[in-house]
């Protein structure tokens, strides 16, 4: 249970669900997926003895790259979709592409830098880059 996180049901399991269907649909027509998630800020703390911090956003960064595909692949060009939607109830109807973000703008929010371990200028291309609306 360390790589989970408390979400409000309206994102768990409606917006948040429907970007992973999203991504589940990109690998069966025939690309990989390489994903990194997590939370910041704080609504609240739960459980008495094992405190659990409830995040006020939820994000995630996917990475799409041809099957079979690794690190040395991407490039400029690469598809990336990055997400950062709040944890909160009232959302259920929301797309998930209402919570479109780019990568600069969730490390500026959470501290982290990432994708760290490609060139600096493909980097630099790939943290402004906001993905399409409709693709697949």
């Amino acid at each position: 249970m360390a790589n989970m996180l408390p979400q409000a049901p309206d994102l768990n399991r409606h917006v948040w669900e429907r970007l992973e269907s999203y991504c589940r649909g990109i690998v069966n027509h025939g690309s990989d997926v390489y994903i990194i998630a997590g939370g910041y800020g704080s609504v609240a703390i739960i459980g008495k003895e094992n405190q659990v911090n409830v995040p006020s956003n939820c994000w995630k960064i996917v990475v799409v790259l041809p099957a079979g595909g690794d690190i040395s692949q991407i490039d400029q060009t690469t598809r990336l979709i990055a997400v950062d939607m709040p944890n909160v109830q009232g959302i259920a109807e929301d797309p998930w592409q209402k919570y479109l973000t780019t990568v600069k703008d969730l490390e500026q929010k959470t501290g982290y830098h990432f994708l760290t371990s490609i060139s600096d200028p493909v980097r630099s291309a790939l943290l402004t880059q906001k993905a399409p609306l409709v693709q697949r």
